[in-house]
């Protein structure tokens, strides 16, 4: 009982780490990696993976006292998993499309790939890659 309460409020909570194929793709390519898991102190459910391609840019704007911005362009989810036990590894394969259109990346403008794992009353884990489009 108390491992799963110190994991609901993220100490001993479920860990992310995805991996890509590649650090750098061309537009209109498939984005491909696996997203590692690793079981916390105690058994937490999962509802469900959150892959977000995710563009940041550097734009000045009188509504906002903020020059980065972010603009979400792709998101997949995985409903492979349902559950980790404590301290078991789990590896999903993913694949995104990256769009003919997507911007490349330059001086103010990048692109993340965002995966969080939804868990149930619980802090949800993330991870956040930078992904180079060129």
């Amino acid at each position: 009982m108390w491992k799963k309460f110190m994991s609901s409020i993220g100490l001993g909570n479920i860990m992310v780490d995805t991996i890509l194929d590649h650090k750098q793709y061309r537009r209109g390519e498939s984005m491909n990696g696996i997203v590692h898991i690793k079981g916390g102190a105690a058994e937490q459910v999962i509802d469900e993976i959150v892959l977000t391609l995710v563009l940041k840019y550097e734009q000045d704007r009188e509504d906002s006292d903020f020059s980065y911005h972010e603009k979400t362009l792709h998101e997949i989810i995985l409903k492979d998993i349902h559950h980790v036990d404590s301290n078991e590894y789990c590896s999903i394969p993913f694949s995104i499309d990256i769009l003919d259109n997507h911007p490349i990346t330059e001086k103010g403008v990048e692109t993340i790939l965002r995966t969080k794992i939804i868990v149930p009353q619980a802090v949800d884990p993330e991870d956040e890659d930078q992904v180079i489009i060129v």
